[in-house]
């Protein structure tokens, strides 16, 4: 693959992730949350708890980023910490009842803005796109 190709495409994908997160950053904002609120919190509702590492893992996300992104909802009481029960050194973040409240509603604006960049790619191209994207970051995932 040529450099010029290689750098339009990572151009192309960053300039897309900005925009589309500064667009679901501002429907967000009717739940007081960001993206990366609501990452965290679907995340968490979809376990039993993960620790702090594997959550930056899951997220991607470097982990003082997530600390401090934890700490805010730690503070308006949607996740708590607690010892983690295989290795009391550890801590463990889980999501309240509070919590699963939120990103239930968080879901429902994600899912209806996915719905319109759907409609708007039609439906095959966007699973297209969706299968190539899950395909990259399985790839990154497994190079690092």
């Amino acid at each position: 693959m040529s450099g010029t190709r290689q750098a339009r495409l990572l151009d192309s994908l960053s300039t897309a992730h900005r925009r589309l997160s500064r667009a679901l950053d501002q429907l967000l904002e009717e739940e007081g949350a960001t993206v990366d609120q609501w990452r965290v919190l679907h995340a968490l509702d979809a376990s039993d708890g993960l620790l702090m590492g594997d959550l930056t893992d899951r997220l991607g996300v470097p982990g003082p980023s997530v600390t401090r992104i934890v700490d805010g909802l730690v503070d308006r009481a949607l996740v708590y910490r607690r010892q983690s029960t295989e290795d009391r050194r550890r801590v463990a973040v889980h999501i309240s009842e509070a919590g699963r409240a939120s990103v239930a509603r968080m879901d429902a604006i994600v899912e209806a803005q996915e719905s319109r960049i759907s409609k708007s790619l039609g439906d095959k191209r966007f699973r297209t796109l969706l299968a190539a994207v899950e395909d990259l970051c399985g790839a990154e995932r497994q190079d690092s």
